[in-house]
């Protein structure tokens, strides 16, 4: 996280919003969608962003070919409040078995370092 907050954020902590991250895993599209659902439609959970790699049209480039549903995610609940957390934002990854069985650890490791990279390369001006 620390390099990812110096090399890509450029030292502003308060963008990093993958922290606290959860995948969730589903055997048929219809449960990852019923899911999504769940979540849109839950008054206590702000969304503020969705990346939605499944999309059809969508680059896959720019998810190094990995498919899946990204959502960050702020909860603001009595809980969340009392506990000082309601600002924070998390990141939930919906994600079918097959594709989510070929993420190996060398493929993850990989992933992280062409996407830092990527976005790296993003932030210069050219």
């Amino acid at each position: 996280a620390m390099e990812k907050v110096v090399r890509v954020l450029q030292g502003d902590v308060s963008r990093l919003t993958d922290l606290c991250r959860t995948r969730l895993v589903f055997e048929r599209l219809d449960d990852l969608v019923a899911c999504f659902r769940a979540i849109i439609n839950d008054r206590e959970v702000f969304l503020e962003r969705i990346s939605n790699g499944m999309e059809v049209g969508s680059d896959g480039s720019r998810q190094h070919g990995f498919r899946q549903v990204n959502l960050k995610v702020r909860i603001d609940s009595g809980d969340s409040s009392r506990l000082g957390v309601n600002s924070h934002i998390g990141e939930v990854q919906l994600v079918m078995r097959a594709m989510d069985e070929l993420e190996t650890a060398d493929f993850h490791r990989h992933y992280v370092q062409w996407k830092d990279a990527r976005e790296l390369f993003d932030t210069w001006n050219w």
